[in-house]
């Protein structure tokens, strides 16, 4: 992985104000946490692409877990920062671009569905996009653009709660 990766990630969680952070940065001095074979866990990012507006967003419905959820997944030799690898994993899996917001909305600690028995550090990040026709990718099984109010019900655990988080940060004087 690229050294500055780590870094970021580093100065990413300290600027947090959550009472995760300290688990957090604990699992960054772990051998392979920013790779999919890090275990106890390793770190993925994921960006929500919400609507100027704010009325809307884009998921997907990923192909193993038959649920929807916000783009993301796990960081790639290439990435220089969680933000950066967020916005890849957004384009590579809805096609949309966007400004993805360098503060993360939210930390989700939850399995990991590529490893049994392992976690996924999920940095959770929103990005604003307009509101394009999305491209499905061969990781999901859809992707749609749902109004905040009308959520999918076969939506995995804790995406609404990311959704609330984006939209009331979207509602925050300059962040826009």
């Amino acid at each position: 992985m690229h050294p500055s990766l780590l870094t970021d990630i580093v100065t990413t969680l300290r600027a947090m104000e959550s009472p995760e952070a300290g688990e957090w940065l604990a699992l960054t001095r772990t051998p392979d946490a920013l790779t999919r074979e890090g275990a106890p866990g390793h770190f993925t990012a994921s960006a929500l692409p919400i609507s100027p507006d704010a009325s809307q967003v884009c998921l997907v419905l990923h192909r193993r877990m038959d649920l929807w959820v916000q783009p993301g997944g796990h960081l790639e030799f290439g990435d220089t920062s969680i933000a950066g690898a967020a916005a890849r994993e957004m384009e590579e899996e809805t096609g949309l671009q966007g400004r993805v917001d360098p503060r993360p909305v939210l930390l989700s600690r939850h399995p990991a569905p590529c490893r049994p028995e392992t976690w996924h550090y999920d940095i959770q990040f929103r990005a604003v996009v307009p509101v394009t026709r999305p491209v499905l990718s061969d990781e999901s099984n859809d992707v749609a653009w749902f109004p905040i109010d009308r959520l999918p019900q076969d939506i995995a655990d804790g995406v609404d709660g990311l959704v609330e988080a984006a939209v009331s940060r979207s509602a925050l004087p300059g962040s826009r």
